[in-house]
């Protein structure tokens, strides 16, 4: 199954908290998104091994908390996946807290321009 361009609800958990969640746009292999403490830019390939994507976490402000429990920090997340129902789901590591797992799960919402 393959993953769609279009918006996406996305949840996530890491070092045992549970974030906001936030919504991503993805287009053509791009990844737009954010919550109320960080924005996300970032890649997604999809390939006959899953998926894989890199994005870049940036606060918003010098008092965002991430789901690490880090303040006021930009970082990087590297995830690996699969396509499953009307999303996805994947999971990876943070250079915010080497060794802490990151899970996301995405929720297609709507295709994109409508």
């Amino acid at each position: 199954m393959a993953i769609e361009n279009g918006f996406y609800s996305v949840q996530f958990a890491a070092a045992g908290n549970p974030g906001e969640g936030g919504v991503i746009s993805l287009e053509n292999g791009r990844v737009l998104g954010g919550d109320s403490q960080y924005l996300y830019a970032g890649t997604v390939v999809e390939d006959a091994g899953g998926i894989q994507a890199e994005l870049a976490i940036t606060a918003r402000t010098d008092q965002s908390q991430s789901v690490f429990g880090t303040v006021g920090n930009s970082f990087q997340i590297r995830l690996s996946g699969s396509a499953i129902g009307n999303g996805f789901t994947v999971s990876g590591t943070s250079t915010a807290r080497p060794g802490a797992t990151i899970n996301i799960q995405a929720t297609f919402i709507a295709p994109l321009g409508g």
